[in-house]
């Protein structure tokens, strides 16, 4: 009985991890796509870098994630007591650099909405007006 109840606890720990990488690779896809809009950025990840912007980008990078996401969930529910703490580390590590591909970007975003492009508004304004 106890065996069980560490498993299930453990197995909706799992759950609960990868719907957060998830979540962190799909708000990765969005804030890309609006980095992307205001021209001052481009794709970095050559897999992307051409159909980020189109119905394939989507597939690639939130249909596809959540296929494999459900197949890893699937192999999770028979790992072995010794396997728990490898498994658990991955995914902290992949949460953990999810999480900071997710900061760059809204740092960026800010940077970009709040600082660059006003400047270069300001340096186009007064390229324009002579100097």
């Amino acid at each position: 009985m106890r065996e069980m109840v560490k498993k299930f606890s453990t197995a909706t720990i799992f759950d609960k991890k990868l719907i957060i990488i998830y979540a962190l690779n799909v708000s990765d896809y969005i804030l890309t796509l609006l980095l992307l809009n205001s021209g001052l950025f481009a794709e970095l990840n050559p897999l992307l870098s051409i159909p980020i912007n189109n119905f394939w980008g989507f597939v690639l990078k939130c249909i596809v994630p959540l296929g494999l996401l459900l197949v890893v969930r699937h192999r999770l529910r028979d790992i072995s007591t010794k396997q728990i703490k490898p498994v658990w580390y991955i995914l902290d590590f992949t949460i953990g650099l999810y999480a900071i591909i997710n900061i760059f970007h809204v740092f960026w975003l800010i940077m970009t909405t709040f600082y660059l492009i006003p400047l270069t508004e300001q340096i186009i304004a007064r390229l324009s007006s002579g100097g």
